[in-house]
């Protein structure tokens, strides 16, 4: 599980190292406001070179 204002580096070894393929995303009330998969971290690891 992740918060919305988690670095998506901190996301890496769950997506990863404990072979997760996607990781719900919470808001501070504990609602969930998203869905982060390994393509989307990828893309934003990507990008993140390209900046």
């Amino acid at each position: 599980m992740a918060y919305e204002d988690d670095h998506i580096v901190a996301l890496v070894p769950m997506l990863s190292d404990q072979g997760l393929h996607h990781i719900p995303v919470l808001d501070a009330q504990q609602q969930l406001v998203g869905i982060i998969t390994q393509s989307d971290l990828i893309a934003a690891l990507f990008n993140s070179k390209l900046a």
